[in-house]
């Protein structure tokens, strides 16, 4: 990781605090879902790395779990298939169940809308991680 600043469109990016993409999206989803309790957060660049690592673990370990049995004659493209799909619901079990703030810190969804900025801040995350 070099360590000038990685400049995006709505600012500095969270990849320059060490943040794997869980931990990316974890802040994200506590910045916009719950950031009276984001600020209450001693070390949020410690906490959201530690996060990171952890759902990052639970992923590795969870995903091949989740993977269907080999099929007889099947070919490289859905075995591959099979492969992605078992990841992505690995990483939206892992999201839903320790990246997204717990609902009691959640504040009131004053401005439609919120949801999207967390979809949106996600798709970023992702970018991210394409553009590596």
């Amino acid at each position: 990781m070099s360590s000038s600043p990685v400049w995006t469109r709505g600012g500095l990016s969270l990849r320059r605090f060490g943040l794997n993409r869980f931990g990316r999206f974890a802040w994200e989803s506590w910045r916009v879902l719950a950031p009276t309790a984001l600020a209450q957060i001693p070390d949020p660049n410690g906490h959201f790395s530690r996060l990171g690592e952890t759902a990052l673990a639970q992923w590795s370990d969870l995903w091949p779990e989740l993977v269907e049995p080999d099929r007889e004659g099947e070919d490289f493209h859905h075995k591959a298939g099979r492969i992605e799909a078992a990841k992505m619901q690995a990483e939206e079990m892992i999201r839903a169940e320790l990246l997204v703030p717990p609902p009691e810190v959640q504040e009131a969804d004053d401005e439609p809308g919120l949801l999207a900025e967390v979809v949106q801040a996600w798709q970023e995350v992702t970018t991210e991680d394409l553009e590596r």
